[in-house]
């Protein structure tokens, strides 16, 4: 049985898989792209994203209510604040935490009826 962990943590790779393939399809001028060949400081280990996961949250993020699609989109891909989701969404902010679990319980029972795991 997963909890509440376990989608946060997926909801938060589906966000990262989201945002860099949003990158992908982007075209830069070759001046944009250009790095200096010094490098201060090495670059970090990156996070690994679970691709094949990350669809599977993604097909079931399709067939949630727009509102709790939007209300996930907005906080793990947007990173926006509550008060601002409250304001876009027009939910009270008192029941944001409320909606937030209702929506990731959803893509947690969605995910077991789309995808790879139980």
């Amino acid at each position: 049985m997963m909890d509440f962990e376990d989608i946060d943590r997926r909801l938060v790779n589906w966000a990262r898989w989201s945002r860099e393939s949003r990158k992908r399809g982007r075209v830069y001028s070759a001046e944009g792209g250009w790095r200096p060949p010094q490098i201060w400081y090495p670059p970090g280990p990156k996070w690994a994203v679970d691709v094949e996961d990350a669809r599977v949250v993604d097909r079931a993020l399709l067939r949630l209510p727009r509102l709790m699609l939007w209300l996930l989109k907005y906080w793990y891909c947007a990173r926006m604040r509550k008060e601002i989701i409250c304001r876009k969404l027009k939910i009270r902010f008192g029941l944001f935490d409320e909606q937030l679990m209702i929506a990731q319980a959803r893509v947690l029972t969605l995910c077991c009826s789309v995808g790879k795991r139980p």
